[in-house]
């Protein structure tokens, strides 16, 4: 248990709901092996094949590693990157826009594997929350200072032109 981490647990949000303070996280000790020992793979279903943004979240600890490796599987491959997890966590973390097939072919994974290149830190810790594929559409519900929030609205506009409460570009 890494804490609490993300969940989807409204169509809207309005004022300090926090979609970031509702879930939970998964923690792992990271391995002196390449491949490690501890991996979690999220597979989407594609609704249709087309290029989509790829969004990783996890959770800040003290002893976080700097080196998460996650692997995106798309149609041109898998690419490969290392996030220093001990930054932004409790945010969307972009990690590329990619093409996509229709179907559960495409997959993001993490692992606790130490690369090539990067010092094993003995008791650092991978953690693991969520994994966003697409835009999606905005939920994030304002209005007036006059108005009450279940008069608020949407912006009815993709979720990234709207506002950053919650996005944080790698």
């Amino acid at each position: 248990d890494a804490g609490t981490g993300f969940a989807d647990f409204k169509r809207v949000y309005t004022g300090n709901d926090n979609p970031f303070s509702h879930g939970t996280a998964r923690k792992a000790k990271c391995s002196r092996e390449i491949k490690g020992n501890a991996s979690v793979t999220w597979t989407p279903d594609i609704p249709e094949r087309g290029k989509y943004a790829v969004y990783v979240s996890y959770i800040s600890l003290p002893n976080s590693t700097e080196s998460a490796h996650y692997t995106v599987h798309h149609l041109g491959g898998a690419s490969h990157f290392l996030v220093n997890q001990k930054i932004g966590g409790g945010t969307w973390i972009y990690l590329g826009t990619f093409e996509f097939a229709e179907g559960t072919e495409g997959k993001v994974m993490l692992d606790n594997g130490t690369r090539k290149g990067t010092q094993f830190v003995p008791g650092s810790v991978i953690t693991a929350d969520a994994v966003k594929i697409g835009g999606g559409m905005g939920k994030i519900a304002r209005g007036n200072k006059d108005m009450s929030p279940e008069e608020y609205t949407t912006s009815g506009l993709p979720s990234f032109t709207e506002g950053a409460l919650y996005w944080m570009q790698w």
